[in-house]
């Protein structure tokens, strides 16, 4: 394939090779609603990562910076990972994976909200401007 006609594609319409087929409209519809479920509940395998990471621990007294601030930014990585899973069943989905696709947006821009509310609040009580 020549690089005009990637362009505007999806990466997981690209797939080649052992994963041809593996990224369909379908799965990717499928991933990204449990993905942004998983997004909205907070508690993620990234979240636990990013805290460790961050040299705060899993389950260490993280205080409330450490804690929305791993919260919020594994929220945002994980919200652009579902609206990239979503792509390919909101423009190749005819069915129900068009549905679950947009389902899927809805679940992340809610995600979104929560991430840029737990940003603000995590700053202004680090400012000391909340009290806890």
């Amino acid at each position: 394939m020549s690089d005009t006609t990637n362009r505007g594609q999806d990466p997981f319409s690209r797939a080649e090779g052992a994963l041809h087929g593996v990224f369909t409209a379908q799965a990717t519809a499928v991933a990204a609603v449990v993905l942004g479920f998983v997004t909205m509940t907070g508690n993620s395998i990234l979240v636990a990562g990013l805290q460790a990471v961050l040299g705060q621990g899993v389950g260490a007294n993280v205080g409330p910076f450490g804690y929305f601030m791993s919260q919020a930014v594994a929220c945002l990585v994980m919200t652009v990972v579902v609206v990239l899973l979503a792509r390919p069943g909101l423009r190749q989905g005819t069915g129900w994976e068009a549905h679950a696709a947009r389902a899927a947006v809805i679940l992340a821009g809610l995600a979104l909200a929560g991430a840029l509310l737990m940003l603000v609040g995590g700053l202004l009580t680090e400012a000391g401007l909340l009290p806890l």
